[in-house]
């Protein structure tokens, strides 16, 4: 789940950032978090000002809550998928 993959990839030496919409991040792990709806017309909305916000923040990497893969969340997975970077 996502605390726990927070938990895992914590160290001393991160500045983690979170986006999240169900699962808070353990306040320990992370230095920015930013929660988005689960209705996901405001979280489209809010999607980018959030990554950039966290971008802006001077993290070490920004991990996101994957939302569901159902149908109403399709564009927004497909559009994380275009954000992100291994």
């Amino acid at each position: 789940d996502f605390p726990k993959a927070l938990q895992q990839l914590a160290s001393p030496a991160e500045r983690l950032g979170a986006v999240w919409f169900q699962h808070a991040p353990p306040e320990s792990t992370v230095a920015e978090a930013i929660q988005l709806g689960a209705d996901p017309e405001a979280y489209a909305r809010m999607l980018y000002t959030a990554l950039h916000t966290l971008d802006q923040a001077g993290l070490t990497r920004i991990l996101v809550e994957l939302p569901p893969a159902t149908e109403p969340w399709r564009a927004i997975n497909d559009r994380l998928s275009r954000a992100c970077s291994q």
